[in-house]
């Protein structure tokens, strides 16, 4: 790289280190300057010779690259994050993995209703979260028998709301054996009808654990943005079906409530059916 400027800026362990900062500036810099007949200049350098000292070594370089940020994987505790396979739940887990979580993921599956291959496709998505934190988790849990006795059973505008709940309750049981404190899911505000203000609050009026939504306040675009850049986009737009495009209602409820979720919720053996879809359910490791 061609350049007419330098500076040389550099960070000691005055523990390990044999030579003070200024020593290094003075010596390494009159070393380029007389080897390479540039100028020195302290404010605005074309370059910067950035030399750092630490226990194990000195490392030398020209260039800064900036990392993902964040806090290092498990300083934040645990997290069941629902994965659904689309495009939102996979960028909702990489958030909380950056910012020190450990995400557990669960998937529910409504085989044999979809195709085997939805079930690859959220395995392919987790390989890919793997990069950020390794050796996660992944529950699937079995949910058309529990879509099918909602189906037969309740009105059908709150369909989609009483699922969510039927998959919160299952995701608290799952964070409580797995030690977790938080449930995790890819929910923007206004996106679909299900996550209106009034749905959410509804829907998380189950849940024993705090519920996160990394992804709130973004748009569509933004989302997707970050699929990309984490490179679950392309599998998530993959044409497989979810448990929660199956049996959609034709005017489902924007503006539920706790009391009226709970009258329809009356008609179900809740705990039996928690109960059943967590013994059924199968967990994978991946490296």
């Amino acid at each position: 790289e061609e350049f007419q400027s330098f500076r040389v800026t550099a960070r000691m362990t005055t523990s390990v280190s044999l030579y003070s900062k200024m020593y290094v500036h003075e010596h390494v810099g009159s070393f380029i300057q007389n080897k390479l007949k540039k100028n020195v200049n302290l404010n605005h350098p074309d370059i910067t010779c950035y030399i750092d000292t630490i226990k194990e070594g000195t490392f030398i370089y020209m260039d800064k690259i900036k990392g993902m940020g964040g806090m290092p994987v498990g300083t934040g505790g645990k997290g069941v994050v629902l994965l659904s396979g689309g495009i939102d739940s996979p960028v909702a887990a990489f958030y909380m993995i950056k910012r020190g979580m450990v995400a557990i993921y669960v998937h529910f599956h409504s085989l044999p209703h979809v195709s085997p291959a939805s079930i690859e496709k959220v395995k392919h998505l987790v390989k890919i979260l793997s990069k950020y934190q390794k050796r996660p988790k992944l529950f699937m849990v079995p949910f058309s028998e529990i879509q099918e006795e909602i189906l037969e059973k309740n009105s059908d505008k709150y369909r989609l709301l009483l699922y969510r709940r039927m998959m919160l309750r299952i995701a608290n049981k799952i964070a409580v054996n797995e030690r977790a404190k938080a449930v995790i899911t890819g929910e923007a505000l206004g996106q679909v009808a299900s996550q209106t203000v009034e749905n959410l609050g509804a829907v998380d009026s189950v849940s024993k654990l705090p519920v996160f939504r990394p992804l709130i306040g973004l748009d569509k675009q933004e989302i997707i943005n970050t699929g990309k850049k984490i490179n679950t986009y392309s599998i998530s737009i993959r044409p497989h079906e979810d448990c929660c495009t199956l049996f959609l209602p034709q005017k489902p409820a924007t503006k539920s409530t706790p009391d009226k979720l709970d009258i329809e919720e009356n008609k179900m053996d809740i705990q039996t059916i928690v109960n059943r879809a967590i013994d059924n359910s199968e967990f994978f490791y991946f490296k």
